[in-house]
């Protein structure tokens, strides 16, 4: 009876000291990084109110790998765009470029782009549209998931982004600075041209990098209408 006893304060002990590490465990395990709550979107990307993008002061370019080594840019120069941030703080951003705007710098392959059905195919798919989803706001920065449209196919995109402002102008209005920044698979939009290289590899990578840098003035009760598609020299921006 002694020895059963014995085992029995043994085993009990054994189990106490066993909670004890999973309990200490528990709380020094690193929690996982979680969206904050909706109306932090008014501190992670803008205050409420309907936000237009500047065209002027906006650019979106991107950056395709050339030849394994290099890389070369492009941009889009006709756009518009605008954020809605409700007074919850959910916030819905919507966007379209002219996909005829491209622009790499070189006007034998920018009309390429344009016309041929291997590219953008511009008679048949005139613009490319963005449409977010879901805008949650991170520790530090916020996340759009949303969905591109482009010659006529859509897929998901996220695009991660920052904010600055806002900062009231001369004018009396309110501008806020949005970067965001995002990968996409040329293929999956039906963009498949290629040439193999005599060292193997590929003449232009699949994925494409994009980079918009957006500036966007509030709205106010005198402003009406929807912005007119804009030609700048510097790129597009997100839109409703």
């Amino acid at each position: 009876m002694k020895t059963h006893a014995h085992l029995d304060r043994r085993t009990m002990a054994q189990a106490q000291l066993i909670d004890l590490v999973h309990a200490a465990r528990r709380r020094t395990a690193p929690h996982p990084p979680t969206p904050a709550s909706d109306t932090a979107l008014h501190a992670r990307v803008a205050p409420t109110g309907r936000w237009s993008v500047d065209a002027t002061n906006s650019s979106v370019e991107f950056l395709v790998k050339h030849m394994l080594v290099a890389s070369f840019k492009g941009r889009f120069t006709e756009f518009e765009g605008t954020l809605e941030v409700m007074p919850d703080g959910v916030a819905t951003a919507f966007g379209k470029v002219s996909a005829a705007s491209i622009d790499t710098n070189e006007s034998v392959r920018d009309e390429r782009l344009r016309r041929s059905a291997e590219f953008f195919d511009v008679e048949r798919y005139p613009e490319i549209s963005y449409s977010s989803r879901r805008i949650e706001p991170l520790d530090s920065s916020f996340r759009i998931a949303g969905e591109l449209t482009m010659r006529g196919i859509t897929h998901e995109l996220d695009l991660g982004g920052q904010a600055r402002g806002p900062e009231r102008e001369a004018s009396g209005k309110l501008r806020i600075a949005i970067s965001l920044r995002g990968e996409l698979s040329r293929s999956q939009f039906g963009i498949t041209w290629n040439e193999v290289l005599d060292k193997g590899g590929v003449l232009v990578a699949d994925k494409v990098r994009i980079s918009l840098h957006i500036s966007a003035v509030q709205q106010t009760g005198s402003d009406h209408g929807q912005p007119a598609l804009t030609s700048h020299t510097a790129g597009v921006g997100i839109a409703r």
